[in-house]
């Protein structure tokens, strides 16, 4: 069996078919700082738990997935649709797409490590929609 990528795989290895897939979405060399500017924020709030998804580095709160960082950027993935409209009006927005579909909803925001702490607000609100409870602790 031969892949898109014209790479080989065996018969009946679907994980190494998923496997690759998932490396195309985070590439550390060149997200790294990104994920380490978007850690800085979300790590200190209560709750906020690492974890992998699509093979990137995400943030969770009680297993409740509310953002994480791929090559395509910052993805939020608990915005409301206005929410997502505010943020469109001051940062450009396409939706994260997965095997080259979008998913409904989850917000890719295209933006460097130096222009991460402009998503703090949304990244607040994204957390905000999973960890409502937790929310009256300080920032």
């Amino acid at each position: 069996m031969t892949t898109t990528s014209g790479s080989r795989v065996a018969p009946g290895d679907r994980g190494a078919t998923a496997r690759r897939a998932a490396r195309g979405y985070f590439d550390e060399r060149a997200k790294g700082p990104l994920r380490n500017a978007v850690e800085r924020t979300v790590l200190p709030w209560p709750g906020v738990e690492r974890a992998v998804t699509f093979g990137c580095p995400s943030y969770r709160v009680g297993g409740e997935l509310f953002a994480f960082v791929s090559n395509q950027g910052v993805v939020l993935t608990r915005l409301s649709a206005a929410e997502r409209e505010h943020l469109r009006v001051r940062q450009p927005v396409a939706p994260f797409e997965a095997n080259g579909r979008p998913v409904d909803g989850w917000a890719a925001v295209p933006v460097g490590a130096e222009d991460a702490y402009a998503l703090r607000p949304y990244l607040r609100m994204s957390y905000e929609a999973v960890a409502p409870s937790l929310t009256t602790a300080s920032p």
